[in-house]
């Protein structure tokens, strides 16, 4: 049986339809099979059809052939989130050096509605956010020398789409007004799947290359923050052609000679069995293990930003643990999942239960999204909403009562939901949209491989330009990086 993103290694490029049988339709469903069984599998035969349309934007669209000659193929696409730590303000950015804390909240998996991604990706977004409450309540950030820009990026298990659009845009100029630019991104530390780290040991993957010294730094600051934290922080085994699948390819990609670490529950092979399947729930992580990594996260951050390992502000950095079981019980169950008292105080969920697949980008990009929460997933919304809570900055004044947008463009409409309304709150917290085609460019894009797909006769109900352009160059899902045929850096 094949799981996860094997199905990507295969070259596979369609999702695999999946329904809840009920007793009664499982008992037909055994009783036509053995029909066609006992007349040995010829015609007639009995047969199940979906009847379900894609997700495309024009109506009665069934198939991938029909998508392609409407040239109504939408592409992939949602929003990933920013923010800065402390916050900066928009009007009046202060230029510093950056170091960027990062993690990616997208799964893929057979089946598209059940993607829990409990510990990759999950685990080190809760990770993100734990360490991120922890600096929220000390002191003395705004004196370190360098800022924080915290990242979580949506659409990475289908051809890094978030970190390639965020990048994209950040060499458009999209970000000066928050301080950051291509040349201010100074070190990178990418939070990985740590739910399974045994007896809290972790490993830190870099690139195979010599470490420079900003890398060295940041190795060293996660070793000691980990030994404060009896926890264990170790070299990814020497032996590892590089990196392994991850956000930070991207930067590497964009500029070789960055910075950057990740920071893994694994040495050289995958731990988690059931890595991006629908088995990756709550009982595939220990909210201990994530509980540590946020710690250590935390404390590696203050070190880089302050250029000093010895910081007293250290001393002070608590991880709530209780936050933590909290964040993976609306996460990664479906009681109380989305309903949880945790995310009912800051908006209100959409379902239950979520699916961490990416899905389609069904805006306008133009529009705000904070003035129209349905087009953003839950999980996006929530990251969004958290964020902006724990970065804010304090104001004299009692903040303003809010709905959705707020008067001052230096403030954000924190917690607003069904119930109650939300706040004003003074953070550069935003979303990044990350959709990479309009629908014409995609659909005649899509047009000249519809020989191609129908010769291989695959079916798949989004395009992606990710995919697409992988297809035009023939490379593997972890090594194309583009039209021009290039290779990304080496990973497992």
């Amino acid at each position: 049986m094949v799981l996860g993103r094997e199905l990507a290694d295969l070259g596979l490029m369609h999702d695999v339809g999946s329904m809840d049988m009920q007793q009664e339709s499982t008992v037909l469903a055994q009783k036509l099979a053995s029909e066609n069984a006992d007349n040995g599998f010829k015609r007639p035969t009995n047969a199940v059809e979906f009847g379900d349309i894609m997700q495309t934007t024009k109506s009665e669209t069934y198939t991938s052939e029909s998508c392609l000659r409407d040239l109504s193929c939408l592409p992939l696409g949602g929003y990933s989130v920013m923010s800065t730590f402390p916050a900066v303000n928009v009007s009046a950015p202060v230029t510093k050096p950056v170091v960027v804390a990062m993690a990616s909240m997208d799964a893929a998996t057979f089946f598209r509605d059940v993607a829990p991604g409990a510990d990759s990706p999950m685990s080190g977004v809760l990770a993100l956010l734990a360490a991120v409450d922890a600096l929220s309540r000390i002191d003395g950030f705004n004196e370190f020398p360098k800022r924080l820009v915290v990242l979580v990026f949506t659409g990475e298990a289908r051809g890094y789409l978030g970190s390639r659009q965020f990048l994209a845009q950040l060499k458009k100029g999209n970000f000066v007004d928050y301080g950051l630019t291509t040349s201010s991104i100074k070190q990178v530390v990418e939070v990985g799947s740590v739910g399974q780290a045994s007896q809290s040991t972790f490993f830190a993957h870099k690139q195979a290359t010599a470490a420079s010294a900003s890398t060295q730094q940041i190795l060293e600051s996660l070793r000691l923050s980990a030994a404060a934290t009896s926890s264990t922080v170790k070299l990814a085994n020497a032996a590892n052609p590089g990196i392994p699948p991850s956000s930070l390819m991207t930067f590497v990609h964009n500029d070789p000679s960055v910075a950057g670490v990740v920071l893994e529950e694994f040495d050289t092979a995958f731990s988690n069995k059931f890595y991006h399947s629908q088995y990756d729930d709550k009982s595939n992580v220990n909210t201990t293990a994530i509980a540590a990594a946020a710690s250590i996260l935390a404390r590696t951050l203050v070190m880089l930003a302050s250029d000093n390992t010895d910081s007293p502000i250290l001393k002070s950095i608590q991880v709530n643990t209780s936050l933590v079981e909290e964040l993976v019980e609306c996460f990664s169950t479906t009681s109380p999942g989305m309903r949880c008292r945790l995310v009912e105080s800051l908006m209100t969920a959409s379902q239950d239960s979520v699916s961490r697949y990416v899905g389609v980008f069904q805006a306008d990009p133009s529009v705000l999204p904070n003035s129209t929460p349905e087009i953003i997933s839950d999980t996006t919304r929530f990251v969004w909403n958290f964020l902006a809570d724990r970065t804010s900055l304090q104001r004299e004044n009692l903040p303003a009562n809010c709905t959705s947008v707020c008067k001052n463009p230096e403030e954000v409409c924190v917690g607003a939901t069904k119930s109650q309304q939300g706040q004003c709150r003074a953070s550069a917290t935003r979303y990044v949209n990350i959709a990479t085609e309009s629908e014409s460019d995609l659909g005649s894009k899509c047009i000249r491989l519809t020989f191609f797909l129908l010769c291989y006769q695959i079916c798949t109900c989004i395009f992606s330009s990710i995919t697409i352009e992988r297809i035009l160059v023939g490379t593997t899902p972890y090594r194309g990086w583009g039209q021009d045929g290039s290779s990304g850096p080496s990973v497992y």
